[in-house]
Formats: C-alpha cells, sequence, structure tokens
C-alpha cells in the first residue's frame, strides 16, 4: 500500500476498533478482546467493501475505453479485474506514481491479466491524454 492509503487505512481502523464503551466500562481482558473483535470485524468489513466496489465499479467500464491510473490501488485492481472477468476490452495509461513507483506494480498486474498497458511519467500526464 502507498503511504496515503496505509495511513487512512490505520486511522479509520483506529476509528472504528475504539468506537466501544468496554475501553472504558470494562477491564483490560475485555477491553482487549473487543478490540480483537473489532479489529477482525473492520478486517471482514474492508474486504467485503472492495468486492462491492469491484462490482459496482465494473460496470462503468465501457467497451474500447481508455482508463487513466495514478499509482497502484488494491480495490481498481479488483475493479479492473471484475471487468476483464466480464470480457470487456479496455486499455490503461497508467503513471508510474512517483516517488515509489506504485504505477509500476499496477502496469504489471494489468499486464499479467492481459489488459493493454501504456506506462508514462507522472509529468506526462497532458501528453498522454492529448492522444
Amino acid at each position: 500500500p502507498t503511504a496515503i492509503s496505509l495511513k487512512a487505512g490505520c486511522e479509520l481502523f483506529l476509528r472504528y476498533t475504539t468506537r466501544t464503551s468496554a475501553l472504558e466500562l470494562e477491564d483490560f481482558t475485555t477491553a482487549k478482546k473487543r478490540l480483537i473483535e473489532r479489529g477482525n470485524q473492520f478486517a471482514d468489513t474492508s474486504i467485503r467493501a472492495r468486492a462491492t466496489i469491484a462490482e459496482l465499479g465494473a460496470r462503468f467500464i465501457r467497451p474500447g475505453c481508455v482508463l487513466l491510473l495514478h499509482g497502484h490501488s488494491r480495490v481498481v485492481l479488483a475493479l479492473l479485474q471484475r471487468a476483464v472477468a466480464s470480457d470487456i476490452n479496455f486499455s490503461v495509461i497508467v503513471t508510474e506514481g512517483r516517488p515509489d513507483g506504485t504505477g509500476k506494480s499496477m502496469a504489471r498486474a494489468l499486464d499479467a491479466l492481459g489488459v493493454p498497458v501504456t506506462m508514462v511519467l507522472d509529468s506526462g500526464v497532458a501528453y498522454a491524454l492529448e492522444r
């Protein structure tokens, strides 16, 4: 995950797991148990959300369209995997995603799915859009 998605995920996890009265009213063992339960619920909810977004979002991918992606996203990859599984032909322009090069990993994943991919420098997005 990127630094942004990791930070956002951690903040959501912390918010979700600590929204319980067990942290204030019960003993440490019970509070610990409640935190672990809520952490597991958060993980399950996150996985279901990714699948739901992929299912709903894949409907917006039209045959022959060209998508522009910046960096790597597990949610977007799941969405595009769903579109490929539905036999929708599309191509993707991926920015390299500096400074960590996350676009390279996205391009490799899409290439493995058989999706035509063009990688451009982050600064080359305007040029790529002109074509």
